[in-house]
């Protein structure tokens, strides 16, 4: 069964595009226009995307397609006929997949990982806007964040159809005085904190680049709070709360062995296995001198370039540029002996020990089984290893990869199809990137006299230079608190200790709730893959999806219109409609925005 996971984490590609495009009765139509409104405050960017879409002329079911912003969380879509916009209910079921209308490989790559489907039942003819809104961590490397809106024409819309009309508006706000802006296009209004850049409108699209960094404050704390205790989606009277520790640049406290492991199995010919070489040369780019590395591939047997890490010589590296080059697709694909290989080098207290996997399938030779192959690398690993996976294409072992990061403080990149053939050696660079200076390791987190509860993720990432931490949780007890941080620079202790406010009622931030509910759906997902109640975990989560109206494994954005259009009241009433799908009956809306960032947008196989 393939399946959408969406939830936020990290931003790691920091690409977003807008368009969009309808179908299912006649030919494509596009909207005439596409506002994009952007709102960032502490490395969380909101944005909402208002499409105005061709008239509906021919009633029926149509299913409102959005491409997933990867790593972006979708947190509304509304719906106007033309009497105001009426905000879609998120019902039990799994999202339909594979109604995206196109199977054009530059539509494709543009949607990204996978859409958010929202169903349109008795759709009658008349106008129709569609707001759609997201929410996603920004990535931050070097001190610095940089990502893109890039609202330009979907690959679909004829040669001679000049696009739609686009404006950009960006707001940022942030807690520390800003010590640069940047913007490629648009007129910038600066401010001591922050500042808002605008584009105007553009026939045919627009594209914004922006980059800003903040005052460094050696290892930082932002808290932001969220608290409307009557409108609590879960019923309750907790807070929301999402903690940021950034770190400024600063030289690495201590040195790394990295073991690269590549799937080279059959399923991974032609562009993925160049991209996947590429992806070990850019990891040799990005050793320091005393670091260690090594390069191992798998498919039903493993080789390596080296049996342990070796040190980041010259002399070594170039012997692996020249054994990258011999890497070439056969045989099955056995995860299990290629993990083992890569754990087994032993750990050393100081020192950074990583291990970084690339596998486009599941384990078809050896161990099999994922809760076997998870419980062997938790025996190998230790307590001080991270493991960092990518899910090449669609056919990837997304639960697995997305349990192994997790479980071991690392991070999981995912990738469809046309992203592997593309974006792969751009994701990795990232990771390496981002990876490259050791600020803290084995962060732990304590906050007193808050109510603090679910915070997550259970084990936060450690923190590198000129990057950021992500923590979000819930409060039940409202007022002054502490924040006790501990952890490892280097081989020394390090511990600080913050005073913080939690406010009683805190209507801002609102879209904390949504980070939070996002990233516990990605906790719950990660349980399923480690063997837990499946049955009890999937009713949490569509408890969760309805609750706070996102899109999860198991629920999806669905309306029942009655047959209703513009003038009747009825066309505001928008049901929950009977989500069993009709095949057949289904036209599509294809919007074609692609917000891509550090993702977890994903249709898997689920292990129930």
């Amino acid at each position: 069964m393939r399946t959408l996971w969406i939830a936020v984490v990290m931003l790691w590609s920091t690409r977003a595009s807008a368009d969009a495009m309808l179908t299912g009765q006649g030919s494509p139509r596009f909207p005439s226009r596409v506002d994009v409104a952007v709102d960032i405050r502490a490395q969380i960017e909101s944005t909402t995307i208002t499409l105005a879409l061709p008239p509906i002329d021919a009633a029926g079911n149509y299913t409102l397609t959005v491409p997933s912003p990867t790593g972006a969380a979708p947190i509304g879509v509304d719906i106007d006929r033309g009497d105001g916009f009426v905000e879609l209910p998120v019902v039990v079921g799994a999202p339909p997949v594979g109604s995206g209308g196109s199977s054009s490989a530059a539509v494709q790559a543009w949607q990204g990982t996978t859409p958010l489907v929202a169903e349109l039942r008795e759709l009658a003819p008349g106008p129709l806007t569609a707001r759609v809104r997201f929410v996603r961590v920004l990535r931050r490397v070097g001190g610095e964040v940089e990502f893109t809106v890039d609202a330009s024409r979907c690959p679909a819309r004829a040669a001679t159809d000049p696009g739609a009309i686009v404006s950009i508006d960006l707001a940022l706000a942030t807690a520390r005085d800003v010590t640069k802006l940047e913007a490629t296009a648009g007129t910038i209004e600066p401010a001591t904190r922050g500042g808002r850049i605008r584009t105007g409108d553009v026939l045919g699209g627009a594209q914004l680049g922006v980059r800003y960094a903040e005052a460094g404050s050696g290892i930082g704390v932002q808290l932001l709070t969220h608290r409307t205790p009557t409108a609590d989606p879960l019923g309750g009277d907790a807070g929301y709360f999402m903690l940021l520790v950034d770190a400024d640049q600063a030289p690495p406290t201590m040195p790394r062995a990295l073991s690269l492991v590549i799937d080279h199995s059959g399923s991974m010919s032609g562009d993925k296995i160049e991209q996947a070489r590429d992806a070990a040369r850019a990891m040799l780019d990005y050793l320091h001198p005393d670091d260690s590395f090594t390069i191992h591939m798998f498919d039903d047997d493993v080789s390596s370039f080296s049996s342990l890490p070796v040190l980041a010589t010259p002399g070594n590296i170039d012997a692996a540029r020249e054994w990258i080059k011999r890497i070439e697709v056969d045989g099955g694909t056995d995860l299990n002996a290629g993990l083992q290989v890569a754990l087994r080098a032993p750990e050393s207290a100081d020192r950074f020990d990583a291990a970084i996997m690339l596998s486009d399938g599941l384990a078809t030779s050896g161990e099999t089984d994922d809760r076997k192959i998870l419980a062997n690398a938790w025996h190998s690993a230790g307590a001080d290893t991270r493991i960092f996976t990518f899910s090449v294409g669609d056919d990837a072992d997304f639960a697995l990869m997305e349990a192994l990061a997790r479980g071991s403080r690392g991070k999981h990149v995912d990738l469809n199809n046309a992203q592997a053939t593309r974006d792969l050696v751009l994701r990795a660079r990232e990771l390496f990137e981002d990876i490259r200076d050791v600020r803290l390791t084995d962060l732990d987190l304590s906050i007193a006299n808050l109510g603090v509860a679910d915070t997550l993720p259970e084990a936060p990432q450690d923190l590198f230079s000129g990057g950021q931490v992500l923590i979000v949780g819930r409060y039940t007890t409202p007022g002054t608190g502490t924040i006790d941080i501990t952890g490892r620079e280097g081989t020394q202790p390090f511990a600080r200790s913050f005073v913080v406010d939690a406010p009683a009622l805190s209507e801002s931030g609102d879209i904390i709730k949504y980070v939070w509910a996002s990233e516990k759906v990605n906790a719950l997902m990660a349980q399923i893959a480690n063997g837990g109640d499946a049955a009890a975990l999937r009713s949490e989560i569509e408890q969760i999806g309805v609750a706070y109206r996102i899109q999860t494994p198991f629920t999806h954005y669905a309306g029942e219109f009655s047959g209703a259009g513009i003038g009747d009241s009825a066309g505001c009433s928008i049901g929950s409609p009977d989500t069993k799908r009709r095949d057949g009956e289904v036209g599509t809306i294809l919007l074609v925005i692609g917000l891509v960032t550090r993702t977890i947008v994903r249709r898997r196989r689920v292990v129930c």
